[in-house]
C-alpha cells in the first residue's frame, strides 16, 4: 500500500522588495508612495503607477529599481502634482503622443484620478509621459476620476478602456486616443 503526503497548495511566501519607509523592505524608494497599478514591460521591467507623487518608478524582477522614473503630467484642474492609478503596457504601433512635432508610440499608458490619460514614449519624452487626453475639466460636464486601465481589441481595432469612479462607467478610447461610444 502506497500513501501520499498531504499537500496544501494555499502556502505562499511574502518578500517586501520595496517600500518607501526605510526598514520595512529590501530597498527603499522615496517615490514608491501609494502605489496603484502596475503593468510589466516586454523584459520583464515592473512599472508601478506611484499616485502620492505622480511619477511611475521602474523594477526589475528581483526588486532592484531602474534609475529612470518617469514623470507624470498633471491635468489642468490639478493644482499639486498628477495622481496616476492605472497603467497599461502597450506593445503597438498605435496611441500616439506628440511632443514639440515629435511623435510615438506611447509604451506605457497611464490613467489618472485628475481625468488625464497620459503616455510614455522614450522617442519622444525619455523621462515624461505626454497628456494625450484631458477628460478632468472639460468644461466641468465630464470631471473623470479614472482609476484602472486596460487594453482590449475588438473588430481588429486596439481600444483603451479607463474606468470612472465619478460616472461609475469605463470610458473607451480608439488607438488614436479618441473617445468612442463601443455601443455605436
Amino acid at each position: 500500500m502506497f500513501v501520499a503526503p498531504k499537500v496544501f497548495g494555499d502556502t505562499y511566501s511574502n518578500t517586501n522588495f520595496q517600500s518607501d519607509i526605510p526598514g520595512v523592505a529590501q530597498h527603499t524608494d522615496p517615490n514608491l508612495v501609494n502605489p496603484w497599478g502596475m503593468a510589466v514591460s516586454g523584459n520583464g521591467t515592473i512599472w508601478v503607477s506611484d499616485n502620492g507623487t505622480g511619477v511611475s518608478t521602474l523594477y526589475r524582477q528581483d526588486g532592484t529599481a531602474v534609475p529612470l522614473v518617469v514623470e507624470i503630467p498633471r491635468a489642468a484642474r490639478n493644482r499639486d502634482t498628477a495622481n496616476p492609478t492605472g497603467v497599461v503596457f502597450n506593445s503597438t504601433n498605435f496611441f500616439q503622443v506628440t511632443k514639440n512635432g515629435v511623435s510615438g508610440p506611447a509604451r506605457f499608458i497611464f490613467v489618472s484620478e485628475d481625468g488625464s490619460v497620459s503616455g510614455w514614449s522614450p522617442t519622444v519624452d525619455g523621462t515624461h509621459a505626454i497628456i494625450a487626453v484631458d477628460n478632468g475639466t472639460n468644461n466641468g460636464v465630464n470631471r473623470a476620476i479614472y482609476k484602472g486601465a486596460t487594453l482590449g481589441m475588438a473588430g481588429g481595432h486596439n481600444f483603451l478602456y479607463a474606468t470612472d469612479f465619478h460616472t461609475g462607467k469605463v470610458h473607451t478610447f480608439d488607438e488614436n486616443f479618441n473617445q468612442v461610444n463601443p455601443g455605436g
